[in-house]
């Protein structure tokens, strides 16, 4: 085999490795804030959950959706070692609170209007990603 049919077998492999890991977003759309609708290949297996008032996230969840000026709080640092990722689809500051441990040396993160931000645990702390 040459090596240009090599190359174009592996660039084809390559392709095929990315969409599978590949989200794709249909649709950002909102009343002022953003909704995400849509979510497709690897985002249809996640726990997507929309919140308008305190929550705290259990092992269960990947995607909190938040809206208002409301704190969601991490799960203890030890319980689950997971990624977890919160979005503030709406025009409040959005406060991410821990259990245990921090977030990058920090006891809270702020989330300013459509910011998002994805943490995972070490076991002993958070960390955004």
């Amino acid at each position: 085999m040459a090596k240009g049919q090599r190359d174009g077998i592996r660039l084809r492999n390559q392709i095929a490795k990315n969409r599978k890991r590949a989200v794709e977003v249909n649709s950002l759309t909102s009343n002022q804030g953003k909704i995400i609708t849509g979510l497709t290949g690897l985002g249809a297996g996640l726990s997507i959950k929309t919140k308008t008032l305190a929550y705290t996230m259990t092992g269960d969840d990947d995607v909190v959706l938040a809206s208002g000026t409301i704190t969601i709080t991490l799960p203890s640092v030890t319980a689950k070692k997971k990624r977890y990722e919160i979005v503030n689809i709406g025009t409040g500051l959005v406060t991410i609170a821990v259990v245990s441990g921090t977030i990058d040396n920090e006891t809270t993160q702020t989330l300013q209007p459509l910011d998002s931000i994805t943490v995972v645990s070490d076991g002993t702390n958070w960390w955004v990603v």
